[in-house]
C-alpha cells in the first residue's frame, strides 16, 4: 500500500530536498540559510515528517535525511534538486562562509550530486591528506584513486593539470605503500607524463619517468623498467637539482639495483630512509 504524503508548502519540501542534498548530517542553521522557514512551518515541517521517518534529529542542532524514503518523496526531492540548484547552494554555502559547518564527507556528497566534478577531486585529495595522516592508507588510496579518475577527465582545463600530476605521483606513492592497485594506476601515470610534457614541467615529468620505472619492475616488466628509470635519471642529472634528487633516491637505488651495483644503490636507499624520516 502506499504511503500518503502528508501537506508540506513549496518551502517545506525545498528545506526537505536540501537536506538530503548533503547524504549525511548537516546544522539546522546551514540548511536554514538556504531555505529560510520560520519557527511555524519549520516544527510543523518536523511534526509531519519525524513520526514518517522522513527526518531524523542527530544531536540537539543536526538533522539527516532518513533512509529508505518512499519513492514518491524521493521523486519530489529530486525534482527541487536539479544539478543547477545544487551548484548554486555550493556556491551560497561559499559566500556565506558556512563550509567549515559541513563534515568534509557531506561537502563531497553536496559537490558530486551538483556537477562540480574538479572541487569534487580536490575534497577527495583533502580527505586522503587526512586519512594518509591518522595510518588509514587504505581509505586515502581509495579517495586518491577516485580524485585522479575524476581530474584524468578534466585535463583540457589548464587549472587542472598541476592538481592531476600532484595527485598522480601521490596515488603512486600510497599504492607502493599499501601493496595493490599497480595496474590500475599505469593509465595515470603514462596520462599524467603527456600532461607533464605538454605543460613543460620538467621536475614532474622526470618524477614520473621513476615511477613508472618503478610500476614496470613490480609489475615483471624489468627491461621497460629499467628504460624509463634510465630516463628519469638523465632527467634528473639535468635539472641539477639537490631536493629533487633526495626525492628520487628511492628510485635511483633500484635503478643500481636492478643493474647489480649494490654499493651504490644502498646509498641512495640510505639517502631515502632519511628524506622519509624527515
Amino acid at each position: 500500500m502506499s504511503q500518503q504524503l502528508p501537506e508540506l508548502s513549496k518551502e517545506q519540501w525545498a528545506f526537505l530536498a536540501v537536506l538530503g542534498a548533503f547524504g549525511g548530517p548537516v546544522q539546522i542553521e546551514v540548511v536554514g540559510t538556504i531555505v529560510p522557514l520560520l519557527p511555524g512551518p519549520l516544527f510543523d515541517l518536523f511534526g509531519k515528517a519525524e513520526p514518517q521517518g522522513w527526518i531524523r534529529k542527530v544531536e540537539d542542532d543536526r538533522l539527516v535525511i532518513g533512509q529508505d524514503l518512499p519513492s514518491a518523496v524521493q521523486k519530489k526531492m529530486d525534482s527541487v534538486n536539479t544539478r543547477k540548484y545544487l551548484s548554486w547552494i555550493v556556491d551560497k554555502i561559499v559566500s556565506e562562509r558556512m563550509r567549515i559547518k559541513i563534515g568534509s564527507l557531506e561537502w563531497l556528497y553536496l559537490l558530486e550530486k551538483a556537477g562540480r566534478s574538479r572541487e569534487a577531486a580536490e575534497a577527495e585529495i583533502a580527505l586522503a591528506h587526512d586519512a594518509s595522516n591518522e595510518g588509514r592508507q587504505n581509505e586515502a588510496q581509495n579517495f586518491l584513486n577516485k580524485a585522479v579518475t575524476r581530474l584524468m577527465t578534466l585535463c583540457d582545463e589548464a587549472e587542472v593539470r598541476p592538481l592531476f600530476l600532484s595527485a598522480t605521483l601521490n596515488l603512486s606513492n600510497i599504492s607502493f605503500a599499501v601493496g595493490y592497485g599497480f595496474k590500475n594506476i599505469e593509465k595515470f601515470l603514462l596520462k599524467a607524463q603527456e600532461v607533464a610534457e605538454g605543460l613543460g614541467d620538467r621536475r614532474a615529468h622526470a618524477l614520473l619517468s621513476l615511477h613508472i620505472g618503478r610500476l614496470y619492475y613490480f609489475t615483471d616488466r624489468r627491461d621497460d623498467a629499467l628504460v624509463a628509470l634510465s630516463l628519469g635519471l638523465e632527467e634528473i642529472e639535468e635539472l641539477g637539482d639537490d631536493d629533487i634528487l633526495l626525492q628520487s633516491a628511492l628510485f635511483l637505488g633500484l635503478f643500481y639495483f636492478i643493474k647489480g651495483h649494490f654499493i651504490e644503490a644502498v646509498k641512495h636507499f640510505e639517502k631515502a630512509e632519511q628524506f622519509f624520516e624527515t
